[in-house]
């Protein structure tokens, strides 16, 4: 269950860490890429694997906190962190100050890791409710940077019975 206390400190380490990695471009190819935890400057890959790290050394388990890829409206790649609990996935992303479902993103999923093994990566399935377009997934909207509870928050038509999206890995193909 995702209590108060734990949302606080979900709400800390992506605040935190947002705030003190300067955001860098990479110039070189997949080859040259080195993922690093808490640099100085970095890209996405070195934003997830930091918040990753921090919230596995507060004792999140492992199998809740996952790396997932997607393309971002610019057609970017871009990596995030998601967080499993048993009211939703919740992507902690360095280019939204905000912690939100991943059904309120504006990204088309591509992989996840596997929550059993992180060593394995799974597709999202093409046609699932995830690779809608990008207007069907909240058009125009604006981040709300006022540190509200976002997750109450859900996108119409794909809640389940209990009112929830449906979980990111859950539409992944292992």
């Amino acid at each position: 269950m995702l209590d108060d206390a734990r949302w606080i400190e979900l709400k800390d380490v992506n605040r935190r860490v947002n705030r003190s990695i300067v955001a860098k471009r990479e110039h070189g190819g997949v080859l040259d890429e080195q993922w690093l935890i808490s640099p100085k400057a970095g890209n996405c890959h070195d934003y997830a694997v930091t918040k990753r790290h921090e919230l596995l050394a507060r004792g999140w388990p492992s199998g809740s906190l996952l790396l997932a890829e997607a393309v971002v409206p610019g057609g970017e790649y871009h990596l995030t962190l998601i967080v499993r609990t048993d009211d939703g996935d919740f992507v902690l992303d360095n280019l939204d100050p905000n912690i939100r479902p991943w059904s309120q993103t504006r990204y088309r999923w591509l992989r996840i890791q596997s929550p059993t093994n992180p060593k394995f990566w799974a597709t999202i399935e093409a046609g699932s409710v995830l690779m809608r377009g990008v207007q069907d997934l909240l058009i125009g909207e604006q981040p709300d940077d006022d540190g509200g509870d976002d997750r109450q928050k859900s996108v119409a038509g794909e809640e389940n019975q209990q009112g929830k999206a449906p979980s990111l890995s859950h539409l992944a193909r292992y």
